[in-house]
């Protein structure tokens, strides 16, 4: 009888936690937000209403109402009102419980995931971590509700960037789960995720790449394509391909995963505007930039209205869509963006979050780009001590920072300290990383910058030689960070004076970008410039013609007639006419290329201007200075004496009005 007793109370506990729980589960941000501006709406009815207004004053009210609400954050509000009203006072709260542990557990969980799903990463941890010791005492380690509740903390410390607890936890989860369960079953694979997860984060790539695969065969294998577990994977595993330079396997993947997504959550839902979002940055780095900005548009839209501006999605959302403006030369909304993402990362996740520090490299990068080096390295300074602090010397975003602050130091032209600062982070990053992490890269190409401007050409062409080589042996010719590497070793070879050895390798990438990316790939047509640009430094003219006259038709079909990009190819053209002293020909091309930048782009742009001098000088050549004169006369009262090519013109200008003056 006692024990029916005692069944039949843990029964009506449990049917007690359970409501509890999920009338916690309901506490929606979105929705409270939102019934905010209903109920101000009701109010003004009442109002009108009380005060017998007319249809006319009631309508005028009720838009000066919208006009002043419009913009506004109403999920943020909802979050911001939950926060105040009913999350600080949560914790206290559920001490009640502490004679009913488990019920306290179950709370302290369902509070603490309430708190991430409203974006407050930070202030579900401590919940999260009492829960898991409630547990752990109350139930043992082994117990199915401590396994998860570790999982789940496991996790959020990953995402908090807490990256050592995060690897003790994980193998703690691995450890248990392998024991009890065995390799095959879901909850073991889950952890295994996740450890592939922390690799990723962690800069060990190659170790990721085979734990994610080894965990996608299973999954597929045992729970399905579709399975949310499977997604899941491939989807980090997408982010590893797209991390790792492999755009073109992953695209196809992050279209599949996307979609599926969709049909099984919805359009909206968060789990689809992530897959969405992850689809973005591919295609972006694909060379489908346009396509990409309109896809994150779209994704922070969405965001915004679910999750409100403050949530952590919506935030790296902002720092995608700045960091794609930004390459498309919109720099402007780009820096707003970035500034906005930034002031909501600090106040909601706190200045030492991951997404915080990658937002103040971000504002240190708008700095450089200002000119304000000094501002620059004082914020990117500040930004490496909280690292070195939270991570330690040995960390990829530690070694990131480095680079950008040696950067700054060579902008600066503290070319010693520069070079210093920039062996240090190359140092980490091969140290700790893999040949596939492109960061790796990063760091040389910054230091063999440094080498070059010291004069150091033959070190700076050795380190890339012997990174091209290790390079191509782990990854094969052709690897995009291989092709990456192969072009600085060209460009730097070419500064140095070794035109020739720079042309073969110009020519190899050629080959590789036309096969792998097609003859119209913005990465083609760029490697396709710089192969009849370093033919014109030869004085092999004839074949760099021939070159550019397969740009231009590339270009024509890509772009259209009236595109910049063709106009430049037609000013190429006349160049290479023009070393062929072929005069006519040369007048053809500098014609319709002026031509078309005065109507394109005006008689001020700087092309147009170029374009000018370059038919002047001509004329001038040609012996029709007559011509040359009205042309070079235009460009000096175009060109103010800060340019740096106005001395060169006001040259040109003095020949042709001398020989005028001759005649």
């Amino acid at each position: 009888e006692e024990r029916r007793k005692a069944e039949k109370r843990a029964e009506q506990l449990q049917q007690v936690t359970d409501y509890q729980s999920r009338q916690l589960e309901k506490l929606d941000a979105k929705a409270m937000g939102w019934g905010v501006r209903r109920t101000l709406f009701d109010l003004l009815d009442e109002a009108a209403e009380k005060w017998k207004w007319d249809e006319a004053k009631k309508a005028e009210h009720r838009s000066a109402l919208e006009l002043g609400m419009e913009g506004l954050d109403w999920t943020g509000l909802g979050l911001r009102l939950l926060r105040e009203n009913f999350f600080e006072g949560a914790l206290e709260a559920l001490e009640e419980f502490d004679d009913q542990p488990l019920v306290q557990a179950k709370l302290l969980q369902t509070l603490a995931m309430v708190l991430r799903q409203a974006g407050l990463v930070i202030d579900a941890v401590e919940p999260q971590q009492r829960a898991l010791e409630i547990l752990e005492r109350e139930l043992g380690e082994d117990d199915p509700a401590t396994r998860a509740c570790r999982i789940d903390l496991a996790t959020q410390m990953m995402e908090l960037g807490r990256l050592k607890e995060s690897e003790s936890l994980l193998k703690r989860c691995l450890a248990v789960s392998r024991h009890l369960l065995g390799e095959d079953d879901p909850e073991t694979l889950t952890c295994l995720c996740n450890m592939a997860r922390l690799f990723r984060r962690q800069g060990r790539v190659s170790e990721a790449k085979d734990l994610f695969r080894q965990v996608l065969q299973e999954q597929t294998k045992t729970l399905g394509k579709e399975h949310s577990d499977t997604l899941n994977t491939l989807s980090n595993y997408v982010v590893l391909l797209q991390e790792t330079g492999r755009y073109q396997e992953a695209e196809p993947m992050a279209w599949d995963i996307w979609k599926a997504t969709e049909r099984k959550f919805g359009k909206e839902a968060p789990d689809t505007l992530t897959c969405k979002n992850n689809y973005a940055v591919i295609i972006a780095n694909l060379g489908r930039l346009e396509e990409a900005i309109q896809l994150e548009r779209e994704t922070l839209a969405a965001r915004q209205k679910l999750l409100g501006w403050e949530h952590p999605d919506t935030v790296n959302s902002l720092l995608n869509l700045s960091q794609l403006l930004y390459d498309n030369g919109e720099v402007e909304e780009a820096e707003q963006l970035t500034a906005d993402a930034l002031e909501v990362s600090v106040r909601v996740q706190g200045e030492e979050h991951p997404v915080s520090l990658a937002l103040f490299e971000r504002q240190a990068g708008f700095l450089m780009d200002h000119g304000r080096y000094s501002e620059a390295e004082q914020l990117l300074r500040r930004v490496l001590g909280k690292q070195e602090r939270l991570f330690g010397r040995n960390h990829k975003d530690t070694a990131l920072t480095l680079a950008q602050l040696g950067y700054v130091l060579w902008a600066e032209k503290r070319y010693e300290d520069a070079e210093t600062i920039m062996r240090q982070a190359l140092s980490i990053r091969r140290r700790i990383l893999d040949e596939e992490d492109p960061a790796t890269f990063v760091s040389l190409r910054n230091l063999t910058t440094v080498l070059t401007d010291l004069g150091k050409w033959e070190e700076a062409i050795s380190l890339l030689r012997e990174e091209v080589e290790t390079k191509k042996r782990v990854l094969g010719g052709d690897h995009p960070f291989v092709q990456d590497v192969q072009y600085w070793l060209a460009k730097t070879l070419e500064v140095s004076g070794r035109s020739e050895e720079a042309l073969a390798i110009f020519q190899e990438l050629l080959g590789f970008r036309e096969i792998e990316r097609g003859i119209g790939d913005p990465t083609t047509l760029e490697i396709r410039h710089e192969v009849a640009r370093v033919l014109r430094e030869l004085g092999r003219y004839r074949e760099g013609e021939l070159i550019m006259r397969e740009q231009l038709e590339v270009q024509k079909r890509e772009f259209g007639e009236k595109s910049p990009e063709v106009l430049h190819s037609l000013n190429d053209i006349g160049g290479f006419l023009q070393m062929q002293k072929k005069y006519l020909e040369a007048e053809a091309f500098f014609l319709k290329a002026l031509n078309g930048y005065r109507s394109a782009l005006g008689d001020e742009d700087p092309n147009t201007l170029i374009a000018l001098g370059n038919l002047a000088r001509l004329y001038h050549i040609m012996g029709r200075s007559a011509e040359a004169l009205p042309l070079v006369m235009e460009l000096m009262e175009r060109t103010d004496k800060e340019n740096p090519a106005f001395n060169s013109r006001k040259e040109l200008f003095e020949k042709v009005k001398a020989a005028c003056d001759g005649g």
